[in-house]
């Protein structure tokens, strides 16, 4: 579309993007104004926001106490334009969900802050979109919107402290995604649904190796696989550096500073933070020790969560029904399976940037933990895997193991979107 032909908004008008990429225009009416946000609804969704009891209470009101919550830990925005509230944007998202899995909660769209030849469909706001459908209804408890506001509220700081302050760019997908569920943990406690969801494994993504580093790749059964596993990450390094003077948020904050204190932007501001901290120096230890922590779960030490009372064992007997898929298969940047071991193995001549690290998980039952070490990118590379004692898990092939492909060149990344399961489907 030529610029000449963008329609001027008219009052109540907002640009929203569909999750295929395309844009349409959104008619609102302004329900509330309250001290941090002002709060906008799509016209066909005031029915379903007016059947919630205490609405207001429950959406401003809630927003008034997250947002010094999130800005007091991790900084605040620029006020963009003029307005130094945060629009909030109530709207059923066209994400093509169809009653089964996952449904986009939310998202922050960086272009809404900028302005110029290159963003003219810009709303010229600090602005965050929440899904009303099903995101919504009436006997909702109103915590999935809470706690997306509070996720989408450090995608839209996390933007302007690193591409607008700091002027370092995005903040890594995986990263970003990271510390936006160390804000839920600081506003709700931990998110039972992620934790849950990788002990699970329902679609069986965990076990086949899908994790965050390439966030979300198009073989997972559901992307919230992908936000399951990263919450787990940052819960473990939130546990194992301990707390700080500045509370629970210590490492996670550092990380947020990055791009302003050294300006990485990726996994490097992650070991940065991790310095001194006793569970790992480089990338690949730590990514070593949080892979075998999920396996273990000790009680004490860097190979569990320190007997947290919530996240408990991760799989219980798992991996002891680890698989494997013949003699090889396929694991992109940060991905990593288990293999049960038959008898003594010798690590064959390392592919690229795949690691083998044996261990014993009980005093009769030996493994190896199979990763991919790249802390970047979305190209796989094929790991050979050592002989297993046990089977692929059910409705898994080895056919399918190897034929997972990622776009050339990875994907646009547009928009900061989360993903959650529906009410009663936990």
């Amino acid at each position: 579309m030529d610029q000449e032909d963008i329609p001027t908004l008219l009052p109540g008008q907002f640009w929203a993007q569909r999750m295929n990429g395309s844009w349409y225009i959104v008619d609102t009416e302004k329900l509330w104004e309250s001290q941090y946000c002002e709060v906008y609804a799509e016209e066909s969704q005031l029915g379903r926001i007016n059947a919630v009891v205490n609405a207001e209470a429950k959406i401003a009101g809630e927003f008034d106490t997250i947002y010094p919550l999130i800005t007091g830990k991790f900084g605040f925005p620029v006020n963009i334009f003029g307005n130094p509230k945060i629009i909030i944007i109530l709207l059923d998202i066209q994400d093509g969900w169809n009653g089964w899995g996952s449904y986009v909660a939310g998202y922050f769209d960086p272009q809404h802050c900028l302005s110029g030849p290159f963003y003219r469909r810009s709303n010229h706001a600090n602005m965050i979109f929440i899904d009303t459908y099903p995101g919504l209804n009436n006997n909702t408890t109103m915590s999935n919107l809470q706690i997306t506001l509070a996720h989408e509220l450090q995608h839209l700081v996390n933007f302007h402290q690193s591409f607008i302050i700091a002027r370092r760019g995005q903040t890594d997908t995986w990263i970003n995604e990271g510390l936006s569920s160390a804000a839920e943990y600081l506003y709700k406690g931990h998110i039972t649904d992620k934790i849950n969801a990788y002990k699970g494994d329902n679609g069986g993504d965990i076990s086949r190796g899908v994790n965050f580093v390439s966030w979300a790749p198009s073989y997972a059964q559901d992307a919230f696989s992908s936000y399951a596993a990263v919450y787990l990450f940052f819960q473990w390094l939130r546990i194992q550096a301990g707390p700080t003077a500045a509370g629970d948020e210590g490492i996670w904050k550092t990380i947020f500073q990055q791009p302003s204190l050294t300006g990485y932007t990726n996994y490097q501001g992650v070991v940065n933070a991790a310095q001194g901290k006793g569970f790992g120096a480089s990338w690949i230890e730590i990514l070593e020790n949080w892979f075998i922590a999920n396996a273990l779960c000790d009680a004490s030490g860097i190979h569990g969560y320190k007997n947290d009372t919530v996240i408990g064992k991760l799989q219980g007997s798992w991996p002891s029904g680890a698989f494997s898929f013949g003699s090889n298969t396929t694991l992109y940047p940060g991905e990593g399976v288990y293999v049960k071991l038959k008898n003594v193995y010798v690590q064959p001549l390392n592919p690229a940037f795949i690691r083998y690290t044996p261990y014993t998980k009980e005093t009769t039952n030996d493994y190896c933990l199979v990763f991919n070490t790249q802390a970047t990118g979305r190209t796989g590379v094929n790991a050979p895997l050592p002989p297993s004692a046990s089977v692929s898990p059910a409705g898994i092939t080895a056919a399918q193991s190897l034929s997972r492909n990622l776009p050339a060149g990875g994907e646009p990344r547009p928009i900061d979107r989360v993903f959650r399961l529906p009410e009663g489907a936990r």
